[in-house]
């Protein structure tokens, strides 16, 4: 979306609109992706009705305000390998070399397993997370337009990590993922996210974004690492 084309973003603005009445949505959330300081695409949106969300209460309501992505630029996979920390690139060897493999799929059974992981970190962890409709509804939209595919990481025959990303217009978001925290010393998630990386590269994509977080950075640098 070109956010400084006034009469595409009233356009776009207005067919969202009319689609949430239909559905009797209370609100429309959305996460451009402009920078946090481009005050021009800022302004434009906020003429066209939308304001930025400010609850800290409510965590789950919120789209991460600094988003941290692998960038390709053209790279080769051993290049992006490379440039990765040390411990991240250890922690990628020493889950292939405890036997983790990684499946991709869009069968709804792997679905299932994704979610079923996903909830029982965020009971254990307490993480908020969302109820079983609000992502089985996703993952059916995005896979309708072939957009959307699970991944499991399997040790012993175990789902022991899993992770759901979805991919539109040559870019590639991880959306929600899981891990089992018996199984943790395996280093599942930094190999599952590798994979994804690996996957996202071979299909001719920009970037793979990693989401981020809702508070302030702290000088990290995007894709340095993968989340552990």
């Amino acid at each position: 979306v070109d956010y400084l084309d006034p009469e595409l973003l009233r356009t776009l603005s207005a067919a969202v609109d009319e689609r949430a009445r239909a559905l009797k949505a209370v609100y429309i959330k959305t996460d451009p992706d402009i920078d946090v300081e481009d005050a021009p695409r800022r302004a434009a949106l906020s003429a066209c009705g939308y304001e930025k969300f400010e609850r800290p209460s409510l965590p789950g309501l919120a789209h991460p305000q600094f988003v941290f992505r692998v960038e390709y630029g053209g790279r080769s996979e051993e290049q992006v390998f490379s440039a990765m920390k040390n411990n991240c690139r250890g922690a990628v060897k020493q889950a292939r070399q405890q036997g983790i493999t990684v499946d991709f799929s869009t069968a709804d059974e792997d679905f299932e397993v994704f979610y079923r992981i996903y909830s029982e970190l965020g009971r254990d962890r307490k993480f908020f997370y969302h109820p079983h409709g609000y992502l089985r509804n996703l993952w059916e939209h995005f896979k309708r337009a072939g957009r959307a595919t699970a991944l499991c990481a399997r040790h012993q025959g175990e789902t022991v990590a899993a992770i759901l990303i979805v991919h539109h217009a040559r870019k590639c978001w991880f959306l929600y993922g899981g891990m089992s925290l018996k199984h943790i010393q395996l280093r599942a998630s930094n190999l599952i996210h590798w994979e994804a990386i690996r996957w996202s590269m071979q299909r001719g994509h920009e970037w793979y974004s990693l989401r981020g977080v809702a508070g302030r950075t702290v000088g990290a640098s995007p894709g340095a690492c993968l989340p552990s």
